[in-house]
Parts: structure tokens; C-alpha cells; sequence
């Protein structure tokens, strides 16, 4: 385009140098017709511009992320003129259109239509607008064009996917950490003990055993199915641009489903917890406890200023990880002071795992992995079952 414009200009200087220098009825009608030929460029691109139609469609505005839906949209020429350069531009950041090339023009004969029939894949969970975002007419010439803005764009309603996992490979010594921690619990007539916590109920104490071992132990409740793990997902928003906390939230979600559903699928309960607008705890027992929350995760809202260590320090100083033996978290960064708790909760025979997404280096924090603390880095764009 910029080189038909050049074009143009440089036939606009000939003709008035040639006036200039030579005069005559063909130089001056050659002035003219460059002047005007924007004229009727202007004319054309505004006639187009109130005539063109388009229609788009897609089977359902609630899609699931990386799961691609059905969608169509159509060109329609419906004036007795040729539309000589319709260019569709799309929505590219969030999702992409397949078989679909971003800013390609097309010819429209009169009475005709160009109708597309394909599929849309929303990268991320969020809410945003998919599909064909303008349109861009272009004159007889290639000279000028002017965007035509949808007036009804479609906004989608994304919701995370569910990863079916088989096993934790990033935690291949799971079930034996699992083992190794019910063999240091006191075990008497099948029933779990702990130490003492001040604010244990005096029911719950276990006095023959208090009385041999000549310290308070606390009955473990095993009559549900409960390994005792936490789940603890980091809810803050950490920019106002989508194209950065998009990605993030949607990985932290993606993580945290998989590792629930897991856990899920095998009847191992796992107390979840959260904090957007309020704390919030939920008991996942089995596949059907975890239909009942996946909606209520899935819209959840990031919250700027919802720090995770705080969240955590709520959950510890109400003692909702007092029974909890494995606990993990899904966060966005991973900082000093966050590190210190989580070195605090290892070192009271706590098993810690947490999954960092981010795209920086924290090998400082890998390195010093051990048995009751386990950290490990995912790419905002990593598929949770290449690394969990």
C-alpha cells in the first residue's frame, strides 16, 4: 500500500512540474485526474463502508480452554458493485482460528458472499472478545482503506480445562513420602495419633495411649477417606494487562484442577483453599465433590493485593493445616518470605510441594529440595501434564 501511495504522490510532482515547465492540456488533465482520484477512492470506501455485511456465529459462548468450537463467519456483497479489498483482521491474542490467515484480503463480486467454516481455540481462561475483530475495505487503487469495527463482537465465557493426570511424575516418591509419614504415627487398636495441639478437644485425646507414652496424643479422624493433603492456590492479580496476568491465572488454575482431580479420582480427600473476596476452604472427597466445586473455581476472580503468604498464615493461624501431613501450593512467585513459612511447615513433619509458575529463575529455591520440601518451576505456556 505504502508503495502505490509513493506511486501517487510521485505522479502528482511530475504533473506539476510538468505544468510547471511545459504546460498544455495534457499535463493539467493528468494534475486532475491525480487529485481526483482520491476523491473518488473517498467516495467508494464510504459507500462500501455503509453497505458491507458480515455475520459470524459460533455453536456456544461458553468454551473450555485449548478445546476447539465450532465457528463460522460470512462475507456477504449484497449491492450491485464489486467490493475490490474486504481484509479480515482477528482477535490473535488470547485465541486463534484455524486455517485462517490474520489480515488476508478478498474480492466480493456483486450479489456474492464468502462464507468461512472452521474452528476457534481460546488459549486462556478469562473472559474476552474472539472471532473477527474488524474489517479493513480497500480502495479500487490500493491506495487508501479505512477499518470497519464490528458492531457486535462476540465475547466468550472461558473456562479452564480439566488435565486428567495418571501420576505425578514431578513427585515420583509420592506414595512412599505418604507411607513413610503414616509409619511415624502412633498406631493403636488401627487408630492414628498425633502430639497435642493446644485447642485439641479433650475428646479427641487418646488417654491409654497418654498414659503409656507419658505425653498427650490426639486420635487422627480416619473415618473419611482423607490422606490429609492441602491445596492451596494463589489468587492474586498481578497486573491490570491482560496479556500478562492471563496467562499466569490461567496456569495456576489449569495446575491446581489437575492436581484436585487427581486426588479426586482416587477418593483421596483434599481440603482446597483459596482467598479472592473471602477465605474460602472446600472438602474434595471424590469425582462428585469435585463437580460440585469445579464452577465455583472456574469463575473465580484474582484479586490485586490477595498475597498467597497471607492466605497461608490464615490457614495456619486458624489450624486448618493442623491435621494436614502433605500440603501443596500452586503460586505465581515464590520470595523470601513466603520461603521462610513454607521451611517453618517442613520442619513440622509437614511434606511441602509447591509449583511456581513463572518464567524466571529460581534455581536459589530448587536447590535446596529435600524430602519435606518440594519446589519446581512451570512455564506459563507448559502443559501441566508434561510437568506435574
Amino acid at each position: 500500500m505504502w508503495r502505490r501511495r509513493l506511486v501517487w504522490l510521485g505522479l502528482c510532482v511530475l504533473s506539476l512540474a510538468a505544468i510547471t515547465y511545459y504546460g498544455g492540456v495534457i499535463s493539467y488533465s493528468f494534475l486532475y485526474a491525480c487529485i481526483i482520484l482520491p476523491v473518488i477512492s473517498a467516495v467508494y470506501l464510504f459507500y462500501v463502508y455503509c453497505r458491507f455485511t458480515i455475520y459470524q456465529e459460533i455453536e456456544s459462548r461458553d468454551i473450555v480452554c485449548g478445546q476447539p468450537m465450532p465457528y463460522s463467519f460470512t462475507l456477504q456483497n449484497e449491492d450491485i458493485t464489486v467490493y475490490t479489498g474486504i481484509g479480515v483482521r482477528l482477535f490473535t491474542g488470547f485465541s486463534s482460528v484455524e486455517d485462517m490467515e490474520d489480515n488476508k484480503q478478498y474480492l466480493l463480486f456483486p450479489g456474492s458472499s464468502r462464507q468461512f467454516h472452521t474452528r476457534l481455540l481460546c488459549k486462556y481462561r478469562g473472559e474476552y472478545d474472539i472471532g473477527v475483530k474488524e474489517i479493513l475495505l480497500y480502495d479500487f487503487f490500493g491506495i487508501f482503506r479505512i477499518c470497519y469495527k464490528i458492531p457486535s463482537t462476540i465475547r466468550a465465557l472461558v473456562s479452564p480445562r480439566i488435565v486428567k493426570l495418571v501420576q505425578l511424575k514431578s513427585l515420583p516418591q509420592l506414595s512412599n513420602l505418604l507411607e513413610m509419614e503414616n509409619a511415624h504415627s502412633e498406631v493403636e487398636n488401627d487408630v492414628l495419633t498425633r502430639e497435642y495441639i493446644a485447642g485439641d478437644p479433650l475428646k479427641k485425646v487418646n488417654w491409654k495411649l497418654t498414659a503409656r507414652s507419658g505425653e498427650l496424643r490426639v486420635r487422627k479422624e480416619i473415618g473419611i477417606r482423607r490422606q490429609n493433603i492441602t491445596l492451596i492456590l494463589d489468587m492474586e492479580r498481578v497486573s491490570a494487562h491482560r496479556e500478562i496476568y492471563l496467562p499466569l491465572e490461567n496456569k495456576i488454575l489449569e495446575v491446581g484442577i489437575a492436581l484436585l482431580y487427581y486426588f479426586a479420582a482416587q477418593n483421596t480427600g483434599v481440603q482446597l483453599i483459596w482467598e479472592s473476596i473471602s477465605f474460602e476452604k472446600k472438602d474434595v472427597m471424590n469425582l462428585r465433590h469435585f463437580e460440585l466445586v469445579f464452577p465455583e473455581l472456574s469463575a473465580v476472580m484474582f484479586q490485586e493485593g490477595k498475597k498467597v503468604q497471607i492466605t497461608l498464615e490464615k490457614a495456619i493461624s486458624s489450624r486448618q493445616l493442623a491435621e494436614s501431613s502433605l500440603i501443596f501450593l500452586v503460586v505465581h512467585e515464590l520470595n523470601r518470605d513466603l520461603f521462610a513459612i513454607l521451611e517453618k511447615l517442613s520442619r513440622e513433619e509437614k511434606i511441602v510441594v509447591v509449583y511456581v509458575i513463572t518464567q524466571e529463575d529460581i534455581t536459589e529455591y530448587v536447590r535446596q529440595n529435600n524430602l519435606r520440601l518440594y519446589i519446581t518451576a512451570i512455564g506459563p505456556e507448559q502443559e501441566p501434564d508434561e510437568v506435574l
